[in-house]
């Protein structure tokens, strides 16, 4: 059974795979990384806002290609990210197999997310 710890900043992610040998950090997403420069710099608000929009809507795409590979998916982390990540899936039908669970933390450093992410699935579920 594959799985899959997400932490979820407001516009990040960090994709940690838990295996039995070690926990695999996977990629470091943020939704700049679709950011394009082209654009001019004095944009008004409206077309920010909806750029911002889109960015997240094509992160959250993404991380959802990432998830359909695992079976057991932890999403944690302080922001609501993380709900509006879930909130997109659950619509989706080719997420009902996989078992996704959400915690809410506090901002954890890379050690503690992983040994987060060893204790959920380890211990049985925190």
């Amino acid at each position: 059974m594959k799985k899959l710890g997400i932490y979820m900043e407001q516009s990040s992610a960090r994709l940690i795979e838990f295996t039995i040998d070690i926990l695999k950090t996977k990629s470091d997403l943020t939704y700049f990384d679709f950011f394009d420069e082209k654009h001019p710099k004095e944009r008004n608000l409206n077309q920010i806002e909806y750029q911002e929009a889109y960015l997240q809507n094509h992160f959250f795409n993404k991380l959802s290609e990432y998830i359909l590979y695992y079976n057991e998916v932890l999403l944690f982390g302080k922001s609501n990210t993380t709900y509006k990540l879930f909130d997109l899936m659950a619509y989706d039908n080719r997420f009902y197999k996989i078992n996704i669970t959400i915690k809410q933390t506090d901002t954890m450093t890379f050690n503690e997310q992983n040994n987060f992410v060893s204790d959920y699935f380890l211990l049985g579920k925190l």
